[in-house]
């Protein structure tokens, strides 16, 4: 649900020059989880993009590449302390607002690698 209430926030934060600067790692996240989880939630905005521009079949794609990376991610988070819905909520408000401004933490590249793999 809150995917979808952020989803609204980047329609408006694209037009806001400079916004969302890149954020840190959060702690107690390893980085493997930490590449994976920012990845899963960019391809979650890819997707929802692609659907309201009319592509179901792209959606889908970034769908499932955001399923499967988020899957990955939070397996690599044992003994983290956190709440890891909060925690994957973080990502989706850090991507949604670096999508906006074009300052990605990761490439796109690099994460279409890692979820083809």
């Amino acid at each position: 649900m809150r995917r979808r209430v952020a989803a609204v926030l980047l329609g408006l934060l694209a037009s806001v020059p400079g916004a969302g600067p890149a954020l840190a790692q959060p702690a107690g996240v390893p980085a493997e989880a930490d590449r994976l989880l920012w990845c899963s939630s960019a391809f979650y905005w890819l997707g929802f993009d692609a659907e309201e521009n009319g592509d179901p079949v792209e959606a889908e794609i970034f769908l499932v590449w955001s399923d499967t990376l988020t899957e990955k991610g939070v397996a690599l988070l044992t003994g983290y302390a956190g709440d890891v819905a909060a925690l994957v909520d973080g990502y989706d408000n850090e991507t949604v607002e670096q999508m906006a401004a074009q300052t990605f933490r990761y490439d796109l590249e690099d994460c279409k690698a890692l979820a083809e793999d």
